[in-house]
């Protein structure tokens, strides 16, 4: 696992570097980590408190990154938070079901998925210089697909689903990687990132 973990936050700090190459340093990876909902309170026991979309399935993360990467596409503007699930399956001509089913795990979420959604929501523009294209940042769903298969975990005899945190221990290898490249001279970017990253 720290293998694993080591190489994608190497390739996390590369896909960072040239995707957001003026934002401050940031994960991109753990940004479709499994998560847990701040609000779930979590006891001492280990026990936490049930409520409705509590676990951020990759998925679901990555498809909230590719909303909001498609609102500043479109509108030359960030979003002030993730749009609604409806919202998103109108702006990419998607029937709202594909997009609860892909979210919550229930219908698989293939790359195909990926490249037409990426499409509708983030299309080529004209602009003075010509026609801007931007192409589906792949790694990052690379990266989707291996926290999917191997941090969510789904019961074969029930519907129950549970998720494997491991964000910090991540975070730690990102760190590493992201200063080797800045003891070879690699400059990085200083501004903030739009606050509806924070909300992914």
């Amino acid at each position: 696992m720290n293998t694993l973990f080591s190489l994608l936050a190497h390739w996390d700090v590369e896909f960072y570097s040239r995707y957001f190459p003026n934002r401050a340093p940031r994960s991109c990876f753990a940004m479709v980590l499994p998560r847990l909902d701040p609000k779930a309170a979590v006891p001492c026991e280990g026990q936490i408190t049930k409520r409705r979309g509590m676990f951020a399935y990759p998925v679901r993360r990555l498809i909230d990154l590719i909303a909001c990467l498609g609102v500043f596409v479109r509108k030359n503007d960030w979003p002030d938070q993730i749009p609604k699930v409806r919202r998103i399956a109108l702006d990419a001509n998607e029937p709202y079901q594909n997009l609860v089913n892909w979210r919550d795990g229930t219908k698989s979420f293939t790359k195909r998925d990926f490249v037409q959604l990426w499409k509708h929501l983030c299309p080529d523009r004209e602009s003075a210089n010509g026609p801007i294209h931007w192409p589906e940042p792949s790694p990052i769903f690379a990266a989707t697909m291996f926290w999917q298969s191997l941090l969510v975990q789904n019961s074969t005899t029930s519907k129950e689903k549970s998720i494997l945190l491991f964000e910090d221990i991540y975070l730690l290898w990102w760190a590493e990687h992201l200063e080797a490249l800045k003891a070879k001279g690699t400059v990085f970017g200083a501004s903030p990132w739009p606050a509806c990253f924070n909300e992914i």
